[in-house]
């Protein structure tokens, strides 16, 4: 867990299932420009059951759209699984529209007790200190590096 605290910046994303033309895979992924920056955060919150708060935030000019959430660890498989709770639209640091969400749990189930198969989550084949690899559970994959 401790290698994945701070905020990484996507670089690089591709689909999960390539599309094909003439038997020749046609997909191919995207270098994410520096006019629009995505991030994604890990932090430690002593406060929340799990110890772990994921965000996920898109960033053009001033306008950021922002996903928070607990995230769990499960070294065993390299993955790191997630549910966002919070949605925020912020326009430098003004806050202009804060919300709750529920991205695929029921009211009734909380975070801790949904199993990891009904969660999103992450699977890193790459870790370091400069740069994260993963693939989603579509099967997409991302590549993050390291903001300082």
């Amino acid at each position: 867990m401790e290698d994945l605290l701070g905020t990484w910046q996507l670089y690089f994303t591709a689909p999960g299932k390539p599309t094909y033309k003439a038997g020749q895979p046609t997909g191919q992924g995207f270098y994410v420009p520096g006019l629009m920056r995505a991030t994604l955060g890990f932090s430690k919150e002593t406060e929340h059951p799990t110890g772990l708060i994921i965000q996920n935030q898109l960033q053009i000019a001033l306008l950021k759209l922002r996903f928070t959430g607990p995230a769990r660890v499960l070294p065993q498989k390299n993955l790191v699984a997630f549910d966002f709770e919070r949605l925020q639209l912020l326009l430098g640091n003004l806050t202009l529209l804060a919300i709750p969400v529920r991205a695929g749990r029921s009211q009734a189930t909380s975070f801790e007790e949904t199993p990891v198969g009904k969660l999103p989550f992450f699977s890193f084949f790459a870790a370091t200190e400069h740069y994260l690899a993963a693939r989603g559970r579509g099967g997409g994959l991302a590549l993050w590096q390291k903001r300082n």
